[in-house]
């Protein structure tokens, strides 16, 4: 993965919490998301920007969230947690509950991990259309950002990159 650093992470974690947080939301998380939140528990990218294609202007990724350690109380920049925007979001008509968010937008969109097939998604909180199905409202709320968390993380750049 592509090096980046982060500052305003949460606790450091141990593989025990991260196996803990697994179990506590009946998920196996891919080993470069593991990895990456045993060095960084959340906290906020420097390089912060995911390019965008087509259409849509290229997304600013304000802070990754932190996984709380069962015996700490959680720390971060917006006092979110992954499991305290899971527990929120899961159900919410348009996200798939089969999602982890780990990242959010300034405008509290979020970043989510797939756990059917570990593609990283960018989900809009505020489109919903009562006239829609749910899997429509999923599909327009939804887009694929990349196949991986590791190429995500590769693709994140600067400001002036994104841009460019």
């Amino acid at each position: 993965m592509k090096q980046n650093e982060f500052s305003k992470c949460g606790h450091a974690l141990s593989a025990s919490d991260i196996s803990a947080f697994e179990g506590s939301v009946a998920v196996q998380l891919p080993d470069a998301f593991k990895a990456h939140y045993l060095k960084f528990n959340g906290g906020m990218p420097t390089l912060d920007w995911f390019p965008m294609k087509d259409d849509w202007e290229p997304i600013w990724i304000h802070e990754f969230l932190p996984i709380a350690p069962r015996d700490r109380v959680p720390n971060s920049a917006s006092g979110s947690t992954i499991q305290s925007v899971y527990a929120s979001s899961a159900g919410k008509s348009g996200f798939s509950k089969s999602s982890v968010p780990f990242a959010i937008d300034p405008g509290g969109n979020l970043l989510c991990l797939s756990l059917a097939d570990g593609s990283v998604h960018y989900w809009l909180h505020d489109v919903f259309d009562e006239t829609l199905t749910e899997a429509e409202n999923r599909r327009k709320a939804t887009r694929q950002l990349t196949d991986s968390f590791e190429q995500f993380m590769d693709l994140l750049v600067t400001e002036d990159d994104a841009f460019s």
